[in-house]
């Protein structure tokens, strides 16, 4: 089986074919790049390093948590104006703005 087709076979496929090999250990335990990677190792071919890029964390908002408070409250009292105007679409988009504005203050935290 060539190598290319070791991409496009099943986790399952490749733990039996690792299985089958007595130089591997740890079947059950490695995910498909590492089986592959075992795989080739196992056959004598050079196996293929895959990079998985890294994880970026999300930064902290720069905008100050006084302004962002701020905009709450005033969403606060537009909210409850539509509510006394019966009009439950806007209710909802400023439940949305209001939801999205926490979520940034808890970021700038």
């Amino acid at each position: 089986m060539a190598s290319e087709d070791l991409e496009r076979l099943t986790i399952k496929k490749l733990r039996e074919m690792a299985l089958e090999m007595e130089e591997i250990k740890g079947v059950y335990g490695m995910s498909k790049e590492e089986l592959i990677g075992a795989v080739r190792t196992a056959r004598g071919e050079e196996p293929v390093v895959v990079e998985k890029p890294p994880r970026v964390k999300k930064g902290k908002i720069a905008a100050p948590k006084a302004e962002l408070k701020h905009q709450v409250r005033e969403l606060k009292k537009l909210k409850e104006q539509s509510l006394a105007d019966k009009d439950k679409a806007q209710v909802g988009r400023y439940r949305n703005r209001i939801k999205k504005l926490k979520r940034m203050l808890r970021r700038a935290s």
